[in-house]
């Protein structure tokens, strides 16, 4: 039951991330006549900010779920590593960026 516990808490985690990580390569231009585009952010960071509460509630119940079962407290040290990297994964879909850089 750990096993399943750990398994869905990160594939969901990293789900989030990968998605918002899909959206750096659109700039604000891109959004701009792209409905279809502009609803997939709205999901998406809908799911970024539903993953991010979720993590700062299991944050703040940790010390609780560690003297329920110390199974749990790899999870909850790699929750809070993740709970700033979503913070960046929603910048990346809130804020488009202006252009995109042209290599030489």
């Amino acid at each position: 039951m750990v096993f399943l516990n750990y398994f869905l808490f990160y594939f969901y985690s990293f789900l989030g991330i990968i998605i918002s990580f899909q959206f750096r390569k659109y700039t604000v231009n891109d959004y701009r006549y792209n409905t279809k585009l502009i609803w997939k952010r709205r999901i998406s960071l809908i799911y970024s900010y539903i993953v991010t509460i979720s993590h700062g509630v299991l944050l703040s119940k940790g010390g609780d779920i560690s003297k329920y079962n110390s199974d749990y407290n790899f999870l909850i040290w790699s929750t809070f590593v993740l709970f700033f990297i979503d913070f960046f994964a929603i910048w990346w879909v809130e804020y488009p960026k202006e252009f995109n850089k042209k290599w030489k």
